[in-house]
């Protein structure tokens, strides 16, 4: 649950943002995030971005604790194209993990997206640093913040 501090050194020297949708970026250096001119490619540079909720599908999917763990990523696509009405003609990235349950069935979040869409959306920034290090989705806020 909490990190342990690793004694080992790390070879991410800048973390860099990348807003997709404003096409800006950002670098964290002397602990604030100054605006970055060009996006280049480096391999001490960490970089990160998000995709909107609008281009993911989110839900989650219980399945039986008895299902072998080798199966368990074949089901679980299979219960996402079952469950959100997946065109079975397309292929779409699917990510999950498992979220801490008690009972019977074991809980999964599932992201679903489509290739093409994160291809318009990510593909300049690729060719820009040939890697994007970590993409998140945009929080989900259910309710309103007073």
């Amino acid at each position: 649950m909490f990190l342990k501090k690793s004694t080992s050194k790390s070879t991410v020297k800048n973390v860099i943002t990348h807003n997709a949708y404003a096409d800006k970026s950002y670098i964290f250096k002397d602990d604030t995030f100054q605006p970055l001119n060009k996006l280049t490619y480096n391999t001490s540079n960490f970089i990160t971005s998000y995709v909107n909720n609008k281009d993911v599908i989110h839900t989650n999917i219980n399945i039986s604790r008895s299902i072998p763990e080798e199966d368990i990523a074949d089901i679980l696509d299979i219960k996402a194209y079952e469950e959100l009405g997946l065109d079975q003609a397309n292929s779409y990235i699917i990510s999950s993990f498992e979220v801490e349950s008690s009972g019977e069935e074991r809980e999964y979040h599932i992201f679903v997206a489509e290739p093409e869409a994160l291809d318009e959306r990510f593909l300049s920034v690729k060719q820009e640093t040939k890697y994007l290090d970590f993409i998140v989705p945009a929080p989900l806020l259910y309710k309103p913040l007073y």
